[in-house]
């Protein structure tokens, strides 16, 4: 995606694929609104293999024994990972990058060799996904060791044509059954779950207590196990890091694919900066690292509130460990709240429209960070109403005051003032 959007602007892209596919499941389905997205980005015309209008019915078994269909949701899109990631690259090519295809690259003293290829790229991204490279910190977990086992096999015949994910007491189950040809069934686990047992054996206890599509599932065979761990690699000044390279999601979300286009055009954006401003360069590594941690705390929010929703289950492990955890807002009630002391305000990056500019905000000197807004709500005159200890509601009423803030609902102040709550620059204390 990053290759396809850069080539479009016009800039000499290499894009360089190890050819080993690492997708979870045969199929995936994105939402309605990334179906529209990606016709105004031109995309879909682009993509001529692996992805057609979705023509499976949703339903879900959460929370009650009852199948609830999905009604009247805008058409999504069905993708059928591996022949959509090579269209994908195919359309990356024909906008004008350069693509290696099943070679890696190998940074020497002052460039990079792919293949037999010498290249002295400007900037380099990470999007190699989960793996492990020299280049990249570890990446950390920040949930449950949790694995994804797959298997492939015969659907019942009145299960065609649908998607469903199930809750079942040691983990969940999501069924894609096309109109013809096999049905696949991802099963999410506690990854000790399969310390003793082969994922055959546990496969088979996971469907003989489903009610769904799983519970009919016939003649399977387990395809492949991989990872399924929420992680984050920490913040690089250095290295773009983008994607499942930089922070990971649960697979609850099914907002992978989203996650990457939107990850994409943000580093593109970073890029497009750099390539004019590029002593800038260490702080949009940064920057960009930040918001994709952003964004995945945004979906594990999201996802504890779906996992929230399915009680009958919570005394078993799989649903005791994904508990959300206690929210730090929740402990403010109406204590005063001081600024920490490495927080001031400072010019900062934010972005505007395809790159990214200087503008009035507030940093972090401790950690480098930097925040020009919380949604429609500027940084800089929140903190300086912190000049001494308030209580959100004192601070609220103080900043409405401010030119550049009355304009704004006390709603919008009040929630960007417990983000920074959540951030960690305001604390509770005297």
């Amino acid at each position: 995606m990053l290759a396809w959007e850069l080539a479009r602007q016009g800039r000499s892209v290499a894009l360089v694929d190890h050819g080993r596919a690492h997708y979870s499941g045969p199929f995936e389905t994105v939402l309605g609104s990334t179906r529209a997205l990606w016709q105004r980005m031109g995309l879909l015309a682009q993509l001529k293999h692996g992805v057609i209008a979705d023509p499976l019915r949703h339903g879900a078994i959460w929370g009650s024994s009852e199948m609830m269909w999905r009604e009247g949701d805008e058409q999504g899109l069905l993708l059928q990972r591996g022949v959509f990631d090579r269209a994908f690259r195919d359309a990356a090519r024909e906008a004008g990058a350069t693509v290696f295809e099943g070679v890696r690259a190998e940074q020497q003293e002052h460039h990079w060799l792919v293949g037999t290829e010498r290249l002295v790229p400007t900037f380099v991204a990470y999007a190699t996904g989960r793996a492990a490279t020299t280049d990249l910190a570890k990446m950390t977990p920040v949930g449950p060791a949790t694995t994804a086992v797959t298997a492939l096999g015969e659907p019942a015949r009145g299960d065609r044509n649908t998607a469903v994910v199930e809750a079942v007491q040691d983990g969940w189950i999501w069924t894609h059954v096309p109109k013809d040809g096999e049905a696949s069934a991802a099963v999410l686990l506690n990854r000790d779950r399969l310390k003793d047992h082969s994922a055959e054996e546990v496969l088979a206890e996971v469907f003989a207590t489903a009610l769904g599509p799983g519970s009919r599932f016939r003649n399977w065979r387990v395809a492949h196990a991989n990872d399924a761990t929420m992680g984050e690699r920490c913040v690089s000044s250095n290295l773009l890091v983008l994607g499942d390279a930089a922070a990971t999601i649960d697979p609850l979300a099914s907002q992978g694919v989203e996650k990457a286009v939107s990850a994409a055009g943000h580093a593109a954006c970073a890029i497009a900066t750099a390539l004019e401003q590029p002593e800038w360069w260490p702080r949009l590594c940064a920057l960009h690292s930040r918001w994709e941690l952003g964004l995945q705390a945004a979906h594990r929010r999201s996802t504890f509130t779906f996992y929230d929703q399915e009680e009958r289950f919570g005394e078993h492990a799989f649903w005791r460990r994904r508990m959300p955890p206690e929210d730090p807002v929740d402990l403010v009630g109406g204590k005063p709240l001081r600024l920490i002391p490495s927080v001031h305000t400072a010019r900062v990056l934010m972005r505007h429209g395809p790159r990214y500019i200087e503008v009035d905000g507030a940093m972090d000197a401790a950690t480098g960070e930097e925040l020009a807004r919380v949604a429609r709500v500027p940084v800089a005159p929140v903190v300086s109403v912190f000049d001494e200890p308030r209580t959100v509601a004192d601070a609220v009423a103080l900043a409405s005051k401010a030119p550049s803030l009355f304009v704004l609902s006390p709603r919008e102040v009040h929630e960007a003032i417990l983000q920074l709550v959540a951030r960690g620059w305001l604390v509770p204390g005297n």
